[in-house]
């Protein structure tokens, strides 16, 4: 993290889930192993390498994707397509250089909901 920024929310990696495109449950996923940070300038996605008592907190220096408010076209908030409802899917439609992409995250109801108000609040519309 930059030092400009201000950490507003994190959470993960456990109930959490990130795939590119949107969000199926039978498509590839990263699970378990991801936490999610929304600063005041970006939403981004961090490798958990180790975790636990006995792994301390080892993250991949690269992160996983780093979207600036500024790209992003559209967030929606979705339920879980298992709909056993304790997911939503925050599903972000996001511009890099001259092609959109799309990014799902599959988190508990509380998170999705925090980070999605967040995204609201600091995503152009």
């Amino acid at each position: 993290m930059a030092e400009a920024e201000q950490l507003l929310r994190a959470f993960g990696p456990f109930g959490v889930s990130v795939c590119n495109g949107p969000y199926g449950v039978f498509k590839w996923q990263k699970t378990n192993m991801t936490r999610i940070e929304l600063t005041d300038t970006c939403i981004r996605a961090v490798i958990q390498l180790a975790f636990g008592p006995f792994g301390g907190r080892r993250s991949r220096k690269a992160p996983l994707f780093e979207i600036p408010y500024a790209s992003i076209v559209s967030t929606t908030l979705l339920p879980h397509p298992a709909r056993f409802g304790l997911q939503q899917v925050l599903d972000i439609v996001y511009r890099a250089g001259d092609d959109t992409h799309e990014v799902s995250i599959a988190a508990y109801n509380a998170p999705a909901k925090e980070a999605f108000a967040i995204l609201q609040r600091y995503a152009p519309r």
